[in-house]
């Protein structure tokens, strides 16, 4: 926090706090416009390098999307390994750093509110789940453009869902 530097004096450095702290205060808006930007570019790029190691692990976060479906419950971890699947299935090793920041500062009180509202309630939360299952089924066929449409779909209907 201090410098010293001799014959010039003391100086306060200027101090930055953590990504975890910065991630507190952003909008939850701000999240997810800028989710709507970078998740269909992930999707369309995790449909075209997904391999058959990663198919394996899609369906199993698939079938895990299913049995939450058949138990009516939502939780926010598959939901969160999903997209943080895709992002690391993409082939860009910022992707994965990047939606890891967005979902800390989704660790707000606001994004609980938030979410007991909407995807947490049946009728959202099936909604939500086809989105899910339809994104998943087009990145384990590599169909890109429809990865990107499916997810950019998926995007602007959470911002509805939220804000609307």
């Amino acid at each position: 926090l201090v410098e010293c530097m001799r014959g010039a004096g003391v100086y306060v450095r200027r101090t930055t706090p953590s990504s975890g702290a910065l991630a507190q205060e952003v909008e939850p808006q701000d999240i997810i416009r800028a989710r709507m930007i970078l998740e269909p570019d992930i999707a369309r790029m995790a449909a075209s390098q997904i391999n058959e190691e990663q198919r394996t692990e899609l369906r199993d976060i698939i079938e895990r999307f299913k049995e939450e479906a058949k138990e009516d419950a939502y939780t926010t971890t598959v939901d969160k390994e999903f997209h943080l699947f895709l992002a690391r299935t993409s082939g860009n090793t910022l992707y994965p750093m990047m939606m890891e920041l967005l979902f800390k500062a989704m660790k707000q009180r606001m994004w609980e509110l938030i979410l007991n509202r909407t995807v947490a309630t049946p009728k959202y939360r099936e909604q939500n789940n086809r989105e899910h299952l339809q994104i998943a089924q087009a990145v384990l066929d590599g169909r890109t453009d429809d990865a990107y449409s499916y997810m950019k779909n998926h995007m602007e209907q959470l911002y509805e869902r939220y804000w609307s």
